[in-house]
C-alpha cells in the first residue's frame, strides 16, 4: 500500500502545515495532478480543496481516496464532492459525528518548528492567536483583552510566525461562530509542536488527548486567560501538551490508526 498526500495546484497557505506534517511523518506529498486513481495499491489523502479539484473523476477509482476534512462544511454540501471520494475523516469529534465522517485526532510532530522552543526564553507577548480575527465575537474579546493589559501578538507567516510563536507565553483559541464549537486541529498541532500552552473556548466534544488544554465558556475567557498567565505551571502545561501530540499520538499514528 502506497500512501500519498495530495497538494492542490492553487496554494492554500493554511494547509502548508498539513503537508509538512505528512512529509515529516514519512509520507510522500505529490501534486494532485499526479494521482493515479486506477491503481488499487495506492491511497490518496486530499483536503477539501483538493477533493473539489480532483482529477480522474471520469473513471471509477480503484485507488482508496480519502478526504481529510479540516474545513467547516455543511452536510448538504457533500454532494459537491466527486463520487470517487468514498471515505471522509474529520478531526473534531462533534463535527465528525455531524458530518458522518470517521474521527481522527490530528497529531503533531516536533519537526514542525523552525527554531527549537525555549520555555525559559524571553517572551514579548502574553497571547498569540494565529487565526482570522474579523468575526465580531473574536474582535470584541481581543479588544477587551488588550484593554485589560494582555499583550496580543500579531499574526504572521514563515520566519515572522516562528518568532511570534517562540515569543508568546500561550496560544488562545476563540470560536469563529457561536454555534460551531470545534477544535482547530492544525492550530492545535502547531501549538503542541512549539510547546505552547493552549487555552480554548469550550468545545462540544474535546478529545482526551487534549487534556492539557483548559477550556472556558466565552464569558469567562478573559478572566481565565488572566488567571492562566499568572499560573506558575503554565509553561509546564505546554510541555505536557507537546508530549501528548508529538510523542503519544503523533501525526503518523493518526494516519496509521485510520488505515
Amino acid at each position: 500500500m502506497t500512501i500519498h498526500f495530495c497538494r492542490t495546484e492553487h496554494h492554500y497557505r493554511p494547509y502548508d502545515d498539513w503537508y509538512r506534517l505528512a512529509e515529516l511523518s514519512g509520507y510522500e506529498v505529490i501534486p494532485i495532478s499526479q494521482m493515479d486513481v486506477l491503481n488499487p495499491d495506492h491511497v490518496y489523502i486530499v483536503n477539501h480543496f483538493g477533493a473539489l479539484g480532483m482529477p480522474g473523476n471520469e473513471h471509477e477509482a480503484k485507488a482508496r481516496i480519502i478526504l481529510w476534512q479540516l474545513e467547516w462544511a455543511k452536510v448538504e454540501d457533500k454532494g459537491e464532492y466527486p463520487p470517487n471520494i468514498r471515505e471522509i475523516w474529520a478531526s473534531d469529534k462533534w463535527y465528525a459525528d455531524y458530518y458522518g465522517a470517521r474521527y481522527t485526532l490530528l497529531g503533531s510532530h516536533e519537526g514542525l518548528v523552525d527554531t527549537p522552543p525555549n520555555r525559559n526564553g524571553a517572551k514579548e507577548y502574553d497571547v498569540c492567536l494565529m487565526m482570522y480575527r474579523e468575526p465580531y465575537r473574536r474582535r470584541y474579546l481581543i479588544n477587551r483583552m488588550i484593554d485589560a493589559g494582555i499583550t496580543i501578538a500579531p499574526d504572521g507567516w514563515d520566519e515572522e510566525r516562528d518568532r511570534i510563536l517562540n515569543s508568546s507565553r500561550c496560544m488562545l483559541h476563540i470560536h469563529q461562530h457561536d454555534d460551531i464549537a470545534t477544535v482547530a486541529p492544525l492550530r492545535f498541532a502547531l501549538a503542541a509542536a512549539y510547546k505552547l500552552p493552549l487555552i480554548t473556548e469550550t468545545c462540544k466534544d474535546k478529545d482526551n488527548l487534549y487534556e492539557f488544554v483548559p477550556e472556558y465558556d466565552y464569558s469567562r475567557l478573559l478572566t481565565s486567560t488572566q488567571n492562566n498567565l499568572n499560573w506558575n505551571g503554565l509553561a509546564e502545561s505546554g510541555e505536557w501538551f507537546h508530549s501528548s501530540l508529538c510523542h503519544v499520538h503523533p501525526f503518523r499514528r493518526s494516519v496509521e490508526e485510520m488505515l
